[in-house]
């Protein structure tokens, strides 16, 4: 509060106080505006504007990009590319909340149309169509059956994968010494294994008495759809099971 002579022009205008705005508004000036004569009481009231959303965002510690992984064929959600760069979780949340209001899209052109991994840029479009660009945002694609094996520097990890992936395991039955595979195989959920899909006659041993052809089992095509709810899933560790059973030679001798 400040108390002047009424009608009596001053020098300067009155000093201003320090205004403290609130995250994401701005201080525009007073209302009316500060004078240097006042014929009567006046009460002057603080202006605020609302800053861009995308600029709130910044001051928030700003977005980081977040690889995308898909299957090849799958339709991209590109506003899982970005997320809160900030460490605070009330801030977390509060980027969080205007994210989920905004458009998120591709500038570099990408699709799930090819498998590989590529690298590029999106936009975020909020609310109140203010925007901010993400870079160094990569989008993982892959064939819907992949094979991980640490000892090959060209695989991928585990990590790589989307997160529904599924292991599928390759166990000897009647006849089958060893399966000879390297690393682990996981699939898309919903993905049907055909012949070529399986371990070839070269990677099996056999037993004594037995040889090719090998019977995988489940059997028929419906079947070997790989899903967590087939029969062949083993549920207590996590995997899809198929299984190898030989020819007895006596059987192809006959």
């Amino acid at each position: 509060t400040y108390y002047v002579f009424a009608g009596v022009e001053m020098e300067s205008e009155l000093a201003e106080p320090n205004v403290n705005a609130e995250s994401g508004w701005d201080f525009t000036g007073w209302k009316p505006a500060l004078a240097t004569k006042y014929d009567e009481a006046t009460e002057h009231v603080a202006q605020y504007t609302q800053k861009a959303i995308a600029e709130q965002v910044k001051e928030l510690g700003g977005l980081d990009p977040v690889t995308i992984k898909v299957w090849k064929g799958d339709t991209v959600d590109w506003k899982k590319g970005v997320a809160p760069a900030t460490t605070n979780a009330d801030d977390i949340k509060l980027v969080q909340q205007l994210l989920n209001n905004a458009e998120v899209t591709d500038l570099s052109s990408r699709s799930s149309d090819e498998a590989g991994k590529f690298e590029g840029k999106l936009q975020v479009k909020f609310g109140d169509g203010s925007k901010l660009e993400v870079a160094n945002q990569w989008l993982y694609v892959w064939e819907h059956i992949v094979k991980v094996d640490p000892k090959d520097p060209s695989s991928p990890s585990v990590d790589d994968l989307p997160s529904d992936k599924i292991e599928v395991r390759f166990l000897a039955s009647t006849g089958v010494n060893k399966i000879n595979t390297t690393g682990k195989t996981y699939v898309k959920p919903g993905t049907e294994f055909q012949d070529k899909d399986f371990p070839q006659e070269k990677d099996i041993t056999f037993k004594e008495g037995y040889k090719g052809p090998v019977t995988w089992t489940p059997k028929d095509r419906k079947d070997r759809i790989v899903t967590k709810s087939s029969p062949a899933f083993v549920k207590r560790d996590g995997y899809f099971r198929f299984t190898a059973t030989a020819t007895k030679l006596e059987d192809i001798i006959g």
